[in-house]
C-alpha cells in the first residue's frame, strides 16, 4: 500500500472521504447550473414584475400576470342567474331583459282624420218696423236660403223658412230671435261665391196659404240661387247680389203683404265668404251683418266652425214644458211642433200630440213630454239647430186663428255645450253618453207664456 503524501496541515485522505467530496462537488455544480438557466414565460407570468431601467435602451415593459376579470356588482333592476364554471363554483351572470316595443294604439294604426272647418251662415234675428196690419199683430212668415257656386260649376243650395208650420206673431217695432241656418257646408266644398237671401211677409190668408208657400218657396229659391250663382257675378261682393233672388222670393209672397226682402253676396277672393270684413287681412271666426230692406231689418252671421274631433250620435228629447199662460182663461188646448237639423241634412219635424189632436193643460201645469224629437246618425258636424213652437188651438176657418204661446230656437255649437254636471265638451270614452239640458222662457204677443226644456244627448261612437 502506498502512503499518501504528507501535506502540512492536512491529514491524509481516506477513500470514503474522497467519495463524499465528489458527491458534494457534483451537487454544488448541478445547483449552480440550474440557477444559470433562463426561466420560461410561464414562470414570469406567475409574478408581477415592474419594468427595469436598462441603460441607453429606455423602459422595457416586462410581462404582467394576467388575472381573471372581477365580477361586477349587479345593476339595479337586472336579474342574475348562476352560470356554472368548472372547478370554480357558481358565478352570477347578468341577464339583460329583452326590449319590449309597445303595440301602437288604435289612433296610431289608423290614418288621422282630416280636420275640416265648416262655413255656417245663420239668420240670428229680425226686426219688423211695420207689421202691415193696422189693428192686430202681424202674422210674420220668413223664407230664406243660401248657396255656394261659381260660373261653370253646379251650385250647392239650401232653402228654409220660419217658423215651422204657421207664423210668428209680431207687432210693429218688435225684434225676435230666429236662429235658422241659411247655409252650412264644409269649407273644402265651398265654391268662390256665397249667396244669402231673406224675405218676410205678413200672411193674411191663413195656414192653408203657408202650407202652399213652403212647398213653392223651396223650388223657387233653389232655382233662383242656382241660376244666380252659375252665371256672371251680379252686384258687388260683400254687398247686394243684384236682387234676382230677393225678387224671386218676393214673387212667392206677392199675394201677401211683403215686409222686405234682400240678398247678399260674399266671395272667397274678396272677403273670405264674409269672414274678412271690408277686405281686411285677418279673418274673423264669426262676422255679423245687419241689413235693412224696406220694413225689415235682419241680423245674420257667417262663422267658421271646427268639425267635431270624434264621431258622435246625437239625440234630442223634448220636455217637460211648463204652460204659464195657455192662451185661454185657465189654460188652453195645447200642441207643439218641433224641428231639429244639423244644417246640412233634411230637418226632422214632429208634432205633439200626433195628428191633429191637442192636450188640455191648465195654467201653471207641465206637459210631461219625454218625446224623442231627433235621432241623428253618426256625424262630426259641429252645429245643431233646435226649434220648438207652442200653440193654443182655436178655429182658423171660423176666423179665430191659433194663438202663439211662444217659439224657442237655438243654434248650438256642440263643442261648447255644458252638460248636467257642469262639464264643457263632448264625451271622450267609447259608448259614453252626456246630457246637455236647455231651457228658454218665451211668450206670445197678447197671450201665451211657456218655458220650453229640451235635452241634447250626445253619445261617442
Amino acid at each position: 500500500m502506498v502512503a499518501s503524501p504528507n501535506v502540512e496541515g492536512l491529514s491524509p485522505l481516506r477513500p470514503k472521504r474522497w467519495l463524499r467530496l465528489a458527491r458534494l462537488i457534483f451537487v454544488t455544480w448541478s445547483a449552480l447550473t440550474l440557477l444559470m438557466v433562463p426561466q420560461s414565460n410561464e414562470a414570469f407570468a406567475q409574478v408581477k414584475l415592474d419594468p427595469k431601467q436598462v441603460p441607453d435602451k429606455g423602459k422595457v415593459p416586462l410581462p404582467k400576470k394576467e388575472l381573471p376579470p372581477k365580477a361586477l356588482p349587479p345593476k339595479p333592476g337586472v336579474q342574475l342567474e348562476p352560470k356554472q364554471i368548472p372547478d370554480k363554483g357558481a358565478v352570477p351572470q347578468p341577464r339583460i331583459p329583452p326590449r319590449v316595443v309597445p303595440a301602437p294604439s288604435i289612433t296610431q294604426q289608423l290614418p288621422p282624420t282630416p280636420a275640416f272647418n265648416y262655413i255656417v251662415a245663420v239668420l240670428d234675428s229680425v226686426k219688423i218696423h211695420d207689421d202691415e196690419d193696422n189693428l192686430d199683430e202681424g202674422e210674420i212668415f220668413i223664407i230664406a236660403g243660401g248657396g255656394t257656386g261659381e260660373p261653370g260649376a253646379r251650385a250647392n243650395t239650401h232653402t228654409t223658412h220660419f217658423p215651422i208650420k204657421l207664423w210668428r206673431e209680431a207687432n210693429s217695432g218688435n225684434t225676435f230671435p230666429v236662429k235658422i241656418p241659411l247655409f252650412v257646408a264644409r269649407e273644402d266644398q265651398m265654391r268662390d261665391e256665397l249667396l244669402l237671401a231673406v224675405a218676410a211677409a205678413d200672411v193674411d190668408d191663413g195656414p192653408a196659404w203657408i202650407d202652399r208657400a213652403i212647398e213653392t218657396s223651396a223650388t223657387v229659391a233653389a232655382t233662383a240661387l242656382g241660376t244666380e250663382l252659375a252665371g256672371p257675378a251680379g252686384g258687388t261682393a260683400g254687398g247686394a247680389a243684384g236682387g234676382a233672388v230677393a225678387s224671386a222670393l218676393t214673387g212667392v209672397m206677392r199675394s201677401q203683404d211683403v215686409i222686405g226682402a234682400f240678398d247678399r253676396r260674399h266671395s272667397r277672393s274678396f272677403d273670405n265668404w264674409g269672414l274678412r270684413r271690408s277686405g281686411g287681412d285677418i279673418p274673423d271666426p264669426c262676422s255679423r251683418y245687419t241689413v235693412r230692406a224696406d220694413e225689415l231689418t235682419a241680423n245674420y252671421s257667417v262663422c267658421r266652425v271646427h268639425m267635431l274631433p270624434v264621431s258622435v250620435r246625437i239625440f234630442v228629447q223634448l220636455g217637460p214644458v211648463t204652460v204659464h199662460d195657455g192662451g185661454d182663461s185657465g189654460g188652453g188646448q195645447v200642441f207643439f211642433r218641433t224641428r231639429v237639423s244639423d244644417g246640412i241634412n233634411r230637418p226632422q219635424i214632429m208634432r205633439f200630440p200626433e195628428g191633429g189632436s191637442t192636450q188640455a193643460i191648465r195654467n201653471g201645469r207641465d206637459w210631461a213630454g219625454g218625446e224623442l224629437i231627433y235621432n241623428g246618425g253618426r256625424t262630426q258636424n259641429p252645429v245643431l239647430f233646435v226649434e220648438v213652437d207652442g200653440w193654443d188651438s182655436d178655429a182658423p176657418r171660423a176666423g179665430d186663428d191659433h194663438d202663439m204661446l211662444g217659439i224657442a230656437s237655438w243654434m248650438l255649437g256642440l263643442r261648447n255645450m255644458r252638460d248636467r254636471t257642469g262639464r264643457v265638451g263632448l264625451p271622450t270614452r267609447s259608448g259614453e253618453r252626456r246630457e246637455y239640458p236647455l231651457s228658454m222662457r218665451v211668450r206670445g204677443i197678447d197671450e201665451g207664456d211657456i218655458t220650453v226644456r229640451v235635452t241634447v244627448i250626445v253619445q261617442k261612437e
